[in-house]
């Protein structure tokens, strides 16, 4: 599944590896599709042993300035309700909620739609709904 979202033209892959060699494994990634000026952040995955160290922050500053760079000027996403963890994290990144999907996931959990306006320095976003 990864595989087909990699090669679809709309798609961006970013990834931090464990070292500075780009031959390390990959211990974080997110794949966004963008549709100009629109980036949607489809998955995002940072290793277990590597959570709670920054990393996810990193990747999404990083990409935040790639997809600006590349003429986005926000990014969407949907996230679980009950992922609190995941939602500190957009939060602390300027993600604001936009909307909610009742019962979005097949155990019925509601998904949260975030949304983070770039500004000049796109890893500070802008808080206005």
């Amino acid at each position: 599944m990864i595989e087909m979202e990699l090669q679809q033209p709309t798609s961006v892959a970013c990834g931090i590896t464990a070292a500075s060699s780009q031959a390390e494994p990959l211990i974080a990634y997110a794949l966004f599709r963008i549709l100009a000026p629109v980036a949607d952040l489809n998955r995002v995955a940072v290793a277990n042993e590597h959570r709670r160290l920054g990393v996810g922050r990193r990747l999404l500053e990083s990409s935040h300035t790639l997809l600006s760079s590349l003429g986005c000027i926000e990014c969407l996403l949907d996230v679980r309700s009950t992922n609190m963890e995941a939602l500190g994290l957009y939060q602390g990144l300027g993600y604001v909620q936009i909307g909610r999907r009742s019962k979005y996931y097949p155990d019925g959990t509601d998904a949260l739609l975030l949304r983070c306006k770039f500004t000049t320095n796109p890893s500070v976003a802008d808080p206005v709904p």
